[in-house]
């Protein structure tokens, strides 16, 4: 069953809007209703919508309850509504619900209406936050899926393992769906043949490198831990979790992955906002699909849907405040001598690609040096935390309250500051790591994240321009499990060889199209970093915080290399603060060579 909508376009830009008619234009969706047989009677138990391309992302809502009950009374704003009404009266929660039935009875329609005119004027978000929300998503590419949970600041949710993602350049997407080729001039067929060439020779790397590397890692981890014959055997499932840990490296960013939300409506208007703030076509669209599965109740597939959201969807047009903040802070540092000679210092070294991964901790700084120094460093991601930290010390209080005014410029109730600024306590971990172990620190989102050396980068970059080929200069992390482990130790220089090579030939490919799409912005470069590639976070949290995560990320059957990070994160607040030290009685050091913790399952 199937039905196609139309559904308005939000504004990309708001400066960049003409005229009604240019909003106006509508992308189509069709909804899938899946049904199952409950109890003899079939029940609709998913909503589906999707593009006319099936190459696209599909998002797909679960409803929470029932459908609409007489009335039209939406059980998504009733108890919305009934926490509003708390907030205005002393009475009990049995007292307001003995209210609004009372209005229900009287007149259905006007207590329908009544109650969403509430939530409509109740003249802040937090109505919001007491409307659930789950959604699906299929077919999304691993950047995005990682792009979202950075951004799920205080929802939850999963995402399929990377570990079981089957890597092939088959099942990637076309490179006419993340390029233009219509500014090429006519007459440059061979210049966009050689673009195409280029880009399926790197996926071709990309899978070569990951079978190669599959087979590689399994012989080696094999002959260590295979044992001797009366020891117990290895599961064939725990030799293939445990190479696909190290294998999945190589996978680039554009493969696809499903994964699943769970949050309020403030939590998705905000989703909404940002994916439109980024200004890029894929993320734009997502936002659009989103708005309309949390109104499919206006559709004739969706009319049994308890969760009209459409009416609170409100603050989600696009604004650019965080970008135009970091690129005022842009023009006030860059008018400073002393700063200038900071970024003279700081240009990254292109020469080897292979980098390893390394944990700091930066303890007692205030906090709003900290905030200050995130957003240098999102302006500037080649700028270490402790350079931009200790120039700041040097300032003046004139100076610190101008970049504070500076950073906070503008921001307002609707108008928040995003993660940026999301510090947690007085300790700030400061990781630099492969991407794919930040993916699954995302799994726990307790702490205040800050993704400096990946994401942001192209999130707020100066006129946004995306600066592709510092991007790329970050690197491929020499898995910890490659240096560590005994089996596998004669394995590195092939390893780190493999990554220049991949590397070098992502730069060619990079500067050529540079030169050939001047000013467009090469989403293409995103989708081919592989998972193993080097970044750096910002993670931050009081002790209860950090407990819990490091606790998670170092139990035996985790993947080693996060047990390795989250033991020295430990090890960094042991030795910073003696009070902390019970964080650490029962932990030890994971042993990358131990038979027992290599077949430990969770």
């Amino acid at each position: 069953m199937s039905l196609d909508q139309n559904q308005e376009i939000s504004k990309t830009r708001p400066e960049s809007v003409e005229s009604e008619a240019e909003v106006q234009h509508p992308p189509k969706f069709s909804i899938d209703v899946v049904t199952r047989e409950v109890d003899g009677k079939l029940h609709n138990l998913l909503y589906q919508v999707k593009r006319q391309d099936p190459t696209k992302p599909i998002v797909s809502f679960f409803p929470f309850s029932e459908p609409k009950s007489e009335g039209g009374i939406d059980k998504h704003i009733f108890p919305a509504w009934s926490g509003a009404r708390t907030s205005r009266t002393r009475k009990s929660y049995e007292e307001i619900f003995d209210e609004v039935l009372e209005l229900v009875q009287m007149d259905p329609v006007a207590a329908a209406r009544k109650i969403k005119e509430f939530g409509l004027d109740y003249g802040h978000q937090s109505i919001l936050g007491m409307i659930p929300v789950f959604l699906f998503f299929n077919n999304i590419s691993l950047e995005q899926a990682y792009w979202i949970f950075h951004h799920l600041w205080y929802g939850d949710g999963q995402e399929s393992s990377s570990r079981y993602i089957k890597f092939n350049k088959m099942n990637f997407p076309r490179i006419e769906d993340l390029m233009d080729f219509s500014v090429i001039p006519a007459g440059s067929e061979a210049d966009k043949e050689h673009i195409i060439e280029q880009y399926y020779e790197l996926l071709a790397m990309a899978e070569g490198n990951y079978v190669k590397w599959y087979q590689l890692i399994e012989q080696g981890y094999l002959q260590q831990f295979a044992g001797n014959p009366e020891d117990e055997p290895l599961e064939d499932n725990t030799i293939k979790a445990r190479v696909l840990d190290v294998v999945r490296s190589w996978i680039p960013m554009g493969a696809t992955t499903s994964m699943c939300l769970l949050g309020n409506q403030r939590i998705f208007n905000n989703y909404i906002k940002i994916m439109q703030e980024t200004g890029e076509q894929e993320y734009v669209e997502l936002a659009e699909q989103l708005r309309f599965a949390l109104s499919l109740s206006e559709t004739e597939e969706g009319q049994d849907v308890n969760a009209n959201l459409e009416p609170l969807i409100k603050y989600t047009d696009p604004t650019l405040t965080i970008r135009e903040n970091v690129s005022n802070l842009r023009a006030y540092l860059e008018a400073m001598p002393a700063f200038n000679e900071l970024l003279e210092g700081a240009v990254p070294n292109t020469v080897d690609y292979a980098r390893q991964t390394e944990v700091t901790l930066i303890d007692g700084a205030p906090s709003g040096a900290l905030v200050a120094m995130q957003y240098i460093c999102t302006a500037y991601p080649n700028l270490k935390e402790s350079t931009v930290l200790s120039w700041l010390a040097t300032l003046d209080d004139q100076a610190k309250r101008e970049i504070g005014s500076i950073i906070f410029q503008n921001h307002t109730r609707h108008e928040k500051m995003g993660n940026l600024g999301d510090i947690r306590g007085d300790k700030l971990f400061v990781l630099n790591t492969a991407l794919a172990q930040l993916r699954d620190f995302n799994r726990h989102r307790a702490l205040g994240r800050q993704d400096i050396g990946y994401l942001l980068n192209f999130d707020y970059n100066e006129n946004d321009q995306v600066d592709y080929e510092a991007m790329i200069a970050n690197g491929f992390n020499t898995s910890s499990k490659i240096i560590k482990t005994e089996g596998l130790q004669h394995l590195q220089g092939q390893w780190e060889a493999d990554a220049n090579a991949y590397y070098q030939k992502l730069m060619e490919f990079y500067k050529y199209l540079a030169a050939r799409f001047p000013n467009k912005d090469l989403t293409v470069i995103r989708k081919l970093l592989p998972l193993g590639h080097q970044t750096r976070m910002h993670l931050s949290g009081p002790p209860t915080q950090l407990d819990y995560f490091t606790d998670q990320r170092s139990t035996t059957g985790n993947d080693i290399s996060n047990r390795d990070m989250a033991h020295d994160m430990l090890t960094l607040i042991q030795n910073s603060d003696p009070f902390l030290v019970g964080m650490t009685e029962d932990i030890s050091a994971p042993d990358y060579n131990s038979r027992q913790q290599f077949s430990e399952r969770t």
